[in-house]
């Protein structure tokens, strides 16, 4: 029995990789080259570059959230929600 599906070419792939190469690239080699020679030590050269590691890091916890079957109207409204909570924080506080 043949499977009838036609498949996506292999370079669309590569073409929707590219982005993640693009971060990687930066965070790895480009950005700690740019804060050495700004003149910042090893180590505040490694505090600064863990820090947009982190959510490649808490990946393990975000993968079943993403794994379970919610449809496409709870997925907007949790985007929704939790970028409501952020622009939030955001606001400048009312002086009294």
């Amino acid at each position: 029995m043949r499977d009838s599906r036609q498949w996506p070419a292999p370079w669309l792939f590569g073409l929707l990789i590219l982005p993640l190469g693009m971060y990687v690239g930066f965070i790895w080699a480009a950005l700690p080259l740019l804060l050495s020679q700004a003149g910042l030590t090893i180590g505040q050269i490694a505090r600064i570059n863990a820090i947009p590691q982190i959510p490649s890091i808490l990946l393990f916890l975000w993968t079943p959230v993403v794994d379970v079957n919610l449809r496409r109207r709870t997925w907007l409204v949790l985007g929704l929600w939790q970028r409501n909570i952020h622009a939030d924080d955001q606001e400048p506080q009312a002086q009294r």
